[in-house]
């Protein structure tokens, strides 16, 4: 059985490796941990693969690697140590390529990188109930984007108080990644004497999954389910016009800026076109 434990975590297994604030799943038999994976997400490095030595020999390794090469996004990177042949030959079996050799270092080490480019990462979406609320309160994305997007926490709380928010969690092959949240824009001001129009009143991406390309897949997504739920010609958003903010990011979309404003935010429209 394979298991994915919190971030967080000092040690396991006796094994003598430190595995803080990393991406944790662990193999279990007869209710006993006797193998893990850790992963560093926001360089995609397999920092950690250990299995107890009387538990090696089983395919509990294979296992293991399977589950982050459907976890994670490429491409991946691991070390091993020189010189461990047959770590090597067990990597090279599932793909990795041998891209450079650090003899000099203390400890010297093969640097490995794993490309796959037939695999295709599904967006998908999923409502948020009290089983997997947990997951998407968790999201963060980056310290200095925290002053453009409010928490999810926040959001839902906020929907409790706006009956007609719809909102849903965002999924890539069945992982959380982000969250995001519509309403008829005038629930929350006038606008353009008072036809409804939709407005994306949040969409976040985690920060372990941004710069990927799941943004720009999950936002095109989002408006394709906008157009299937609303009768309307064009979508809203808004946001701070300033470096850093998403601004830039939805002009590549396509939405065009107005000269409207709620509160201190630019609202920016997007005419909805039968194809994006």
């Amino acid at each position: 059985t394979i298991i994915r434990l919190d971030c967080g975590i000092n040690s396991l297994l006796e094994s003598g490796q430190h595995i803080e604030d990393e991406e944790v799943f662990v193999a279990v038999e007869d209710e006993k941990i006797v193998g893990f994976v850790s992963i560093y997400l926001p360089n995609n490095f397999i920092h950690n693969l250990f299995i107890l030595p009387e538990y090696q020999g089983r395919g509990i390794g294979k296992i293991l690697l399977e589950k982050v090469l459907t976890f994670i996004v490429e491409p991946i990177t691991l070390k091993v140590e020189i010189p461990n042949i047959n770590a090597c030959l067990f990597y090279e079996k599932f793909g990795f390529k041998k891209i450079s050799a650090h003899e000099n270092e203390e400890k010297p080490y093969y640097l490995y990188k794993y490309i796959c480019h037939e695999k295709s990462w599904q967006i998908s979406f999923e409502d948020i109930t009290k089983e997997n609320y947990l997951k998407y309160i968790t999201l963060k994305v980056k310290q200095h984007q925290e002053e453009f997007i409010a928490s999810n926490v926040f959001s839902l709380a906020q929907a409790l108080f706006y009956s007609k928010a719809k909102f849903q969690g965002i999924l890539a092959n069945k992982i959380p990644i982000g969250f995001y949240m519509t309403i008829q824009c005038n629930d929350l001001f006038e606008y353009e004497d008072g036809i409804e129009q939709p407005f994306l009143w949040r969409f976040m991406i985690d920060k372990n999954y941004q710069s990927k390309g799941f943004g720009k897949k999950a936002l095109i997504s989002i408006i394709e389910k906008i157009k299937q739920d609303y009768e309307a010609k064009i979508l809203l958003t808004s946001c701070i016009s300033k470096k850093g903010s998403p601004e830039e990011f939805y002009l590549k979309i396509g939405f065009k800026k107005t000269f409207d404003k709620i509160q201190n935010e630019n609202i920016l429209k997007l005419e909805l076109s039968p194809s994006i």
